[in-house]
């Protein structure tokens, strides 16, 4: 498993240098030029490629017919990469983390501006989890448009609001990220359902 992670982190060693870059740049120099929302939404953005990046290049070096002949079962694999791009999330939001929360904007009124930086965490979290199920779910099948439109409306609708809402009536940073570590369903849910379709795959 450790090589099947050391492979990730080296095959997209020019994406985890992108966005530590931007991380840097924004940090040295966003606080003057951005917004804080915008400091969030820019490695947001970049972080939405992660996963398309990740699989487009195996899929052009034959990863999968190379990684289906050695003695790892196809859950390990999912394990990997799942492991993989959400330590890439954790590291990105914790790189920009010192710009956002330094910015005047979030020294002004520090609850809210947390708030927003955990919503912007967990909607992530929904994202790639999103992005996993898709990837491995049937082309044809009708359940991908529902759990698009699913996760734009917890995202939307509930995620954002509920965060905010909180930070208006409590103080206390834990009780903020309540919603926060609810994002770890999603994760779980798309896993097995992505081990689920894996499995069902004719790599050869």
């Amino acid at each position: 498993m450790k090589a099947l992670l050391w492979q990730r982190m080296t095959a997209q060693k020019p994406f985890i240098l992108l966005l530590l870059l931007l991380c840097i740049f924004t940090t040295l120099f966003g606080v003057r030029f951005l917004s804080s929302f915008s400091l969030l939404f820019v490695p947001t953005t970049l972080l939405l490629l992660l996963i398309t990046s990740m699989y487009e290049q195996d899929k052009q070096s034959k990863w999968a017919v190379f990684v289906n002949a050695l003695p790892v079962s196809k859950k390990t694999q999912l394990f990997v990469d799942f492991l993989f791009c959400y330590g890439i999330c954790l590291l990105a939001f914790s790189a920009i983390s010192p710009s956002y929360f330094s910015h005047q904007n979030a020294t002004n009124n520090t609850i809210e501006h947390f708030a927003i930086f955990a919503a912007f965490f967990s909607s992530m979290i929904w994202l790639l989890s999103l992005q996993f199920y898709v990837h491995y779910c049937p082309k044809n099948s009708n359940s991908k448009i529902y759990a698009i439109s699913g996760v734009i409306f917890i995202i939307l609708v509930i995620n954002f609001p509920i965060h905010y809402y909180l930070s208006l009536v409590s103080p206390s940073a834990f009780i903020i990220l309540i919603p926060t570590f609810f994002s770890i369903i999603p994760v779980i849910l798309s896993f097995q359902k992505c081990v689920a379709h894996y499995n069902k795959h004719d790599i050869y």
